[in-house]
Order: C-alpha cells, then structure tokens, then sequence
C-alpha cells in the first residue's frame, strides 16, 4: 500500500515539475535575466542528476544484456547437452533391441539344438531298445525273435 501510495505521489510531483519548467520555458522571453541565470543553474543541475540517472540505467542495462546473453549462453549449452543426452539414449535403446534380438535369436537356436538332441537321444534309446529286443528274441530261440521284433515295430 506504502509504494502506490508513493508511486502515485512521485507522479503528481513530478507533473508539477514538468508543468514548472514549461511555463518557465514559455516566461523565458519576458524574464529578466538575473531569474533566467537562476532558471539555467538548476536546469544544469538537473541535468546532472539526470545524466548520472541514465549513466545507471545504461551501467544497468548493460548488465542486464551481459546477464542475458549469459543465460541465453548457458541455455544452449543445457539445450545441446539435452540433445547429446536424447541422442545417447536413441543409441542405447537401438543396441538394446540388437541385443534382445540376438538373445532371441540364440533361445531359438537352443531350443532347435536341444530339440534335435532330444530327438538324437529318442532315436538312440529306440534303438538300443530294438537291439535288446532283438537280443532277447536271439536268447530265446529264432521264430520268437521275428515276433519280438515285430511287435516292438507296431508299438512304435
């Protein structure tokens, strides 16, 4: 509340100083000159504080350039650093599918080899299982051999 008070003071000080000096412009040609030499000096010295006023401001905006090309420097470089990081992740996630794959790969392979020996070993079961047989059928006399092994043929 303090400061719009203030400010709207400020604002009607500062309408009264101007609305002085224009009239005081507009008096010039009639003033005597003692009242125009007294006129000049505080104008000078308005003019002084006003110079140093606008050799802050200039200070201040110079800063404020200095401070935002500063952030917009450090913006880019967290913007690429963002772009390096997306870029790193593309390439992680594309070396993860080529590893998935190449694990998929090899559970297909181990799954052909396993199945090829599950078949290697049911073929050589089977046929240690014909040759006992035949061996049983040989133990046993001539004609059972031919129908041991020809029943162990229909089973299969």
């Amino acid at each position: 509340m303090a400061g719009q008070r203030r400010g709207f003071l400020d604002r009607i000080t500062h309408r009264g100083a101007l609305r002085r000096w224009r009239n005081a412009a507009l008096a010039a040609p009639q003033a005597d000159l003692a009242e125009l030499r007294r006129q000049r000096g505080r104008a000078r010295k308005l003019r002084r504080q006003l110079d140093g006023i606008g050799g802050q401001i200039k200070t201040l905006s110079g800063r404020m350039d200095a401070a935002q090309e500063k952030s917009s420097v450090e913006e880019r470089d967290f913007l690429a650093s963002l772009r390096g990081m997306a870029d790193e992740q593309r390439a992680l996630e594309e070396e993860n599918a080529a590893i998935q794959s190449e694990i998929s790969r090899n559970r297909e392979r181990a799954a052909r080899a396993e199945r090829a020996a599950n078949a290697k070993a049911a073929t050589k079961a089977s046929r240690a299982i014909d040759a006992a047989v035949a061996d049983i059928g040989a133990k046993l006399g001539g004609g059972d051999r031919a129908n041991a092994g020809s029943t162990r043929r229909r089973s299969t």
